[in-house]
């Protein structure tokens, strides 16, 4: 084997590992913040439907 492409080689994988590395911590932010943007809609729409049914109640009651 040729050492000079082989520690080409390993260089070229190891900037490559380092770039997924980056990409895959980037990606895990974005999930992160989408999950807490689902959760906050998620209250939201729990909050919004519990006001709506609260003034059926009313709306029926009178």
């Amino acid at each position: 084997m040729d050492p000079i492409n082989d520690t080409k080689s390993t260089i070229l994988l190891k900037t490559e590992i380092q770039r997924l590395q980056l990409s895959n911590d980037h990606l895990k932010q974005r999930l992160s913040k989408y999950e807490k943007d689902d959760e906050l809609l998620n209250q939201q729409l729990e909050e919004t439907t519990r006001l709506i049914s609260n003034k059926e109640e009313t709306f029926s009651q009178k």
